[in-house]
């Protein structure tokens, strides 16, 4: 961040004001949707042993539609390489991939239960928190490990995926629990709105939030065997209605990355999830070489 406000040369971006944009994900969570799929989920869907969505539902009103960016880190020393999908500026991590074939998705929690304990502002920003999984971990077990051990803050959904080994895992995050899921303990189990469907980990804008988890268990539902790029794009998203920030819809078998932004506010489809989608080539960007050395 130093580096930043430094290369900037502006009084008006200080050290001080990119700290609180950077913290501001911790502060206001969003409202978002994500799923992990695999094994007969997608035993139709040719090539593909992994599937996962991120669906970012956030502000679309302020600077956001302005600066999108997908920003690509190569650590020289330290870490893998990982693209860091969010704004100029921005470098905490909401939504991005690495060369690990590992991604990442996240949901702020509003309407809690009462397994969800205490909820803390005080302890290490889960942006820096999921940017860690990115830059250093390998497998989900990883990711775990680093999610049990971390001073938590706020109340959290958050989806790991890892295409080496086609796993993916959700978990319930907050203060004071850390619980991990897959598709035989998903929780909050409800037969009529959230109920478990095989391979597949799921939940839509928020914990307690029968009206869009029954909509989304319907899609996955409906497409079952044949979740595709194409179908989640063309059908999943618009039926929910989510992702109006941003989406990103990980292929992580073939580690293609797809991508739409919220556009301007003239524009009469402006969420992203209604928006064309640009799909990355991730080993050919984290294969980039580095500028030589002047």
């Amino acid at each position: 961040m130093q580096g930043i406000v430094d290369a900037v040369n502006d009084p008006a971006v200080t050290y001080k004001s990119l700290l609180h944009v950077t913290l501001l994900g911790e502060m206001t969570k969003g409202t978002c949707t994500m799923f992990g799929a695999w094994g007969n989920a997608l035993k139709n869907v040719e090539g593909i042993e992994l599937l996962q969505l991120r669906a970012l539902d956030w502000d679309t009103d302020g600077p956001f539609p302005q600066f999108p960016a997908v920003i690509v880190y190569h650590p020289e020393y330290n870490g893998h390489a990982f693209a860091n999908v969010g704004w100029t500026g921005w470098i905490g991590s909401i939504t991005g991939m690495s060369e690990a074939q590992m991604a990442i998705s996240e949901i702020g929690v509003y309407f809690p239960d009462n397994t969800w304990g205490e909820e803390s502002r005080f302890g290490y920003p889960f942006t820096m928190v999921l940017r860690d999984i990115l830059q250093f971990d390998n497998s989900v077990a990883d990711a775990t490990t680093r999610l049990v051990n971390t001073a938590r803050t706020c109340d959290l959904l958050f989806g790991v995926g890892d295409g080496k080994s086609n796993v993916f895992r959700g978990y319930q995050y907050s203060a004071s629990v850390l619980n991990s899921y897959d598709d035989k303990n998903l929780q909050p189990l409800n037969e009529t709105w959230h109920p478990r469907i095989e391979d597949i980990v799921y939940w839509g804008m928020d914990w307690d939030c029968p009206g869009y988890n029954k909509v989304l268990y319907e899609q996955l539902s409906q497409f079952y065997g044949n979740i595709t790029v194409e179908n989640t794009i063309k059908y999943i998203l618009p039926a929910m209605q989510t992702g109006d920030t941003h989406v990103a819809l990980y292929d992580l078998t073939n580690q293609f990355m797809h991508v739409a932004f919220v556009g301007a506010e003239n524009l009469p489809n402006r969420n992203a999830y209604q928006r064309p989608f640009t799909r990355l080539n991730m080993p050919k960007l984290f294969a980039e070489p580095a500028p030589k050395k002047v």
